[in-house]
């Protein structure tokens, strides 16, 4: 048989992790989000193969696939995406003359698992759903390369179950063809059907970066974290918090919605929930369009032609999406969080205490403070054809800043310290200082919400679009809010694993306790059910409103059940 082999790896948070991961089987990667599962599987991999590293051996050559948190805003059409002129996929393939029959047989019948065999290729990639587009992303990747190890950062994230059941159909097929799957992964039926698991924990952060099981997946499945996971689906809301009236939308006209009529009742979650490309993110557009009270609501309103009552039952609405949370690369967590500019303080005020001759801008990596070989951004990217990795900056150890810069000592730490530990690391450190009580709140929130594992310096580029939105709430969080507001999520469980869940959906819970209201679309059967009032949307029709357990038993059971 054959193997990858690591010895030694201490990237990230792995602790001196050595192993050997099969070739030609469909290989899973488990954990908890920051438990290390990524690094392994992509970072020390890919870069193991580009850099012909020692202490990895990659034998076949490795493609990378990770899923996009949002749809580019162009004209393309999926044909000038492809980089085809037919008017399907399936013409294409049976047209090309460089695809071996075999593997045409192959790529059709992914298609077909996928639901992407009948799409019209002159539609706009803009008009898809984010689903679909990722489906697109990972059919161009097999069309164009000629890569036999397939690594591939969670394409289930955000499906239903039954969705990710297709997932691991095509995977399966894949690897029956002669291919070899690494696959990010926490979704269940993508596990349940590999052939091998490798997990990394025991937890997240410091306390991840270990191999914590290897071996077959039957012999995984008897193990006590997969009953865990198994059993927080089986979990539902033992009580629901008292509904208020809410927002009513009639006669709506809107992309797939055809006089649509709609309540939304308000100081509780409203989950709307559905197949793929039943119209959840288009009702989360209207729901924001339509409560929206700002000075340009009118112009927002544009294209919604119906009636709309009850704006004056709330103040005002919030859409927290999974776009990253910065748009260039000296973007971070604490700066988007407003972390950064505690610490300079922090860090400034000690210098002017030992008298030295230190301004705010030796404590931004922005300016004057930033390590001169990376600029300030820690680490560099590396492209691999659509893709980001990050690798380290050798000169400052990812610490973003100059040597002048990080003599400066505060709590036994320099700037660049701070930025490269876990906000759990941060938090137990900081809470014992009374002076730092702001800044060990904002930590509190972002551990409280399942990102304890998170490092404040790391790239925004980095983060999963499940981690950018949980960042986005913990902002919010972390504001004096005011109550009667509204809250839209998009797809809150993307990127979690199982047990992470639970920290979640109590944030939501503590926003609805500050007299506030929570609308998310969400396929996850824990979001679903621990609920107060659900939405059950198909094509663009809504089958279902009210509470989970009153819920047609067959409308959830695409959602439910992996099969």
């Amino acid at each position: 048989m054959r193997y990858i082999s690591v010895a030694n790896a201490n990237v990230n948070n792995l602790k001196n992790v050595s192993i050997q991961i099969p070739l030609d089987k469909y290989v899973v990667f488990v954990g908890k989000s920051g438990s290390g599962k990524s690094t392994l599987a992509v970072n020390v991999v890919m870069s193991g193969y580009m850099k012909k590293l020692q202490n990895v051996s990659v034998p076949l050559k490795p493609i990378l696939f990770k899923q996009k948190a949002f749809i580019p805003n162009s004209d393309q059409t999926i044909a000038g995406f492809l980089g085809i002129s037919s008017n399907s996929i399936v013409q294409f393939i049976e047209s090309s003359k460089k695809i071996k029959v075999a593997k045409k047989e192959l790529l059709k019948k992914l298609l077909r698992i996928l639901r992407l065999d009948e799409l019209h290729t002159s539609d706009l990639i803009k008009e898809l759903n984010l689903t679909r587009y990722n489906k697109i992303r990972f059919i161009k990747m097999l069309l164009k390369t000629d890569a036999e190890l397939l690594i591939v950062d969670e394409l289930g994230a955000g499906l239903s179950l039954n969705e990710t059941s297709d997932i691991a159909k095509c995977f399966r097929n894949l690897v029956d063809f002669g291919y070899s799957i690494l696959s990010v992964e926490h979704a269940i039926p993508i596990i349940e059907q590999s052939d091998y698991v490798i997990e990394l924990g025991p937890d997240a952060g410091e306390y991840g970066g270990e191999v914590t099981f290897e071996g077959s997946t039957s012999e995984y499945k008897k193990a006590k974290r997969w009953k865990e996971m198994k059993n927080i689906l089986k979990e539902t809301a033992s009580t629901h918090n008292k509904l208020s009236k809410g927002i009513g939308i009639s006669d709506i006209n809107y992309h797939s919605f055809s006089k649509l009529n709609v309540s939304i009742p308000f100081n509780g979650i409203v989950t709307i929930c559905g197949p793929s490309g039943a119209g959840k993110s288009s009702l989360l557009d209207i729901i924001f369009r339509a409560c929206d009270k700002s000075a340009s609501a009118w112009k927002n309103r544009e294209g919604i032609d119906g009636v709309i009552e009850g704006k004056n039952n709330l103040r005002r609405p919030y859409m927290i999406d999974q776009i990253p949370v910065g748009n260039n690369a000296m973007s971070t967590p604490a700066t988007y969080t407003s972390i950064m500019e505690s610490l300079r303080n922090i860090y400034l005020n000690k210098a002017k205490e030992e008298q030295l001759n230190f301004e705010k801008g030796d404590f931004s990596f922005n300016s004057r403070g930033q390590c001169k070989k990376c600029k300030g951004r820690g680490s560099f990217e590396i492209s691999i054809d659509d893709e980001l990795i990050y690798e380290v900056c050798d000169a400052c150890n990812g610490k973003r800043y100059n040597d002048n810069t990080l003599r400066i000592i505060e709590s036994d730490m320099s700037i660049g310290d701070v930025l490269s530990c876990t906000c759990h690391e941060l938090y137990k450190i900081y809470s014992q200082d009374a002076k730092k009580q702001i800044l060990t709140e904002k930590i509190d929130f972002i551990n409280k919400i399942g990102l304890s594992y998170l490092r404040l310096g790391q790239p925004s580029g980095s983060l999963s679009g499940g981690e950018s939105q949980r960042i986005k709430i913990t902002k919010e969080l972390s504001k004096k809010l005011g109550d009667r507001c509204l809250f839209i999520l998009d797809s809150p469980a993307k990127g979690l694993h199982m047990l992470d869940l639970p920290c979640v959906m109590e944030s939501l819970k503590k926003l609805i306790g500050k007299n506030n209201s929570v609308v998310i679309a969400e396929n996850n059967p824990y979001f679903v059910c621990m609920s107060d009032w659900i939405i059950y949307l198909q094509d663009g029709k809504i089958m279902y409103e009210g509470t989970p357990e009153n819920c047609p038993k067959n409308l959830l059971k695409r959602l439910m059940e992996g099969n």
